[in-house]
């Protein structure tokens, strides 16, 4: 078919559709730049949402790493604390395991008006009231020495105080229940009532309480021998016992066993026997002046064989008023602790300084890396005894749980005109122990 048209007709023709055509690639370019920007858009929402989730996973993933670190590491804390809590209970029980504590007090002594608050009782006697104030401390302690003064009898009828004693065996029950372990025996009362009172004494005793260790008596010249060793806590103590003297001699030539005297060669082979068996050997002394603060020349004489023979530890008792206690060398630079007297602990007697006291404290250690033992501590706590006859009270007592009443309520004010106050008390014990010393530790050979 021939077209009719023109050039200029055809010609703007052309150019319309040119520019149709123009047009029409600008409308489809300004739409592939709005789908474009479109797809930027969400390509960036995307990826800000991708970015969020993965930085909220990554964040998500680290605060579980802290946390699981932060509880790894309190769990390592607490181990670390466990291990240490546990080495150092390890440590403490080692150190308790290889320490042990004595204690120690000086005469028990039961006179008339003691006797007498138990003499409208039916059967069984008791005197536990005697050491309630005190008996805490003699429990805790390892071991726990007292100088029996004097015999037992269970016959009520038999029994008599001063000056020849005969003492109610229900003692022995209250000494034990308070917490005692090792009983001397031997003093100047100890053959008050003959040989009959000495085998009575070890009966009670034998029967009643054969774990108890009784000291300075016996039944036989075979016991006598034996050296008496307390095993505690892996420590091995030897316990001597020994006086001056008795009262009531003499002692048959044929019974020199029954009681312990004093001798220069018999303490020099008990000790040299005691040295072969025992880690430390105790000895316990009966002997000085009666009522005298000053140690006498005697006493001193006996302490020094002792020290040169190798005895470790010397409980001095007799005296009946406190006196010092000290470190004594011997001949062969060998160290003796030495308490010269711990005075009454139990008594009426009728002067204000034989109611003063003391219980010795010492505290005996072994290093397992070498085994070696020492005496690391000693010491000395001051007593006081009280009583009062109308309400029948008589007891120790810590000196320092005293108070100025009970000085001023004490009979002993009715006993003696001689000061008892709670200073004159106290500086006694004061002028007691500012003269102790202890240079220790002690190396145990």
């Amino acid at each position: 078919m021939r077209d009719d048209r023109s050039a200029g007709e055809r010609q703007e023709l052309e150019r319309r559709l040119r520019r149709k055509s123009y047009r029409e690639k600008l409308r489809r370019k300004r739409q592939i730049r709005r789908n474009l920007t479109v797809f930027a858009i969400v390509t960036v929402i995307l990826i800000a949402a991708v970015g969020t989730v993965v930085n909220g996973h990554i964040q998500s993933v680290k605060k579980a790493k802290a946390t699981a670190a932060q509880a790894a590491a309190v769990q390592k804390q607490k181990m670390r604390l466990a291990e240490e809590q546990a080495a150092a209970q390890k440590q403490e029980q080692l150190e308790k395991d290889n320490t042990l504590t004595l204690v120690a007090v000086g005469d028990n002594i039961l006179h008339d008006h003691i006797i007498e608050t138990q003499e409208e009782q039916p059967g069984n006697w008791n005197f536990e009231f005697l050491y309630e104030h005190v008996k805490p401390e003699i429990e805790q302690a390892d071991l726990a020495v007292v100088n029996q003064e004097t015999v037992l009898t269970e016959n009520h009828g038999d029994v008599s105080g001063y000056p020849c004693f005969e003492t109610p065996a229900e003692v022995a029950d209250a000494l034990v229940n308070t917490g005692f372990d090792i009983v001397e025996q031997a003093s100047n009362h100890a053959y008050d009532c003959g040989t009959s009172g000495v085998l009575q004494t070890l009966d009670y005793w034998n029967g009643h309480f054969p774990h108890i260790k009784v000291l300075g008596i016996h039944r036989s010249t075979e016991e006598a021998a034996n050296i008496p060793v307390v095993e505690k806590k892996g420590f091995k103590l030897a316990f001597l016992n020994y006086t001056y003297g008795v009262n009531q001699e003499p002692i048959p030539a044929d019974q020199g066993y029954l009681i312990d005297i004093f001798s220069e060669q018999r303490v020099i082979q008990d000790i040299e026997a005691a040295r072969k068996t025992a880690d430390c050997v105790i000895v316990g002394l009966h002997a000085g002046e009666e009522g005298s603060g000053e140690i006498s020349d005697y006493t001193r004489h006996m302490v020094q064989t002792i020290a040169d023979a190798g005895g470790d530890i010397i409980l001095g008792s007799h005296p009946h008023v406190l006196q010092k206690y000290e470190v004594v060398t011997g001949n062969s630079g060998h160290q003796t602790l030495v308490y010269y007297s711990l005075g009454n602990f139990i008594s009426t007697q009728q002067d204000p300084s034989y109611l003063l006291g003391g219980m010795a404290q010492i505290t005996i250690k072994r290093y397992p890396d070498t085994g070696q033992c020492r005496i690391e501590s000693a010491g000395m706590q001051p007593l006081f005894m009280y009583y009062h006859y109308d309400t029948k009270e008589y007891a120790a007592y810590w000196l320092k749980d005293c108070t100025p009443e009970m000085f001023a309520n004490s009979d002993i004010h009715s006993e003696t005109e001689v000061e008892c106050t709670h200073t004159s008390i106290q500086t006694m014990a004061d002028t007691v122990l500012s003269q102790s010393s202890f240079s220790g530790p002690i190396v145990l050979q």
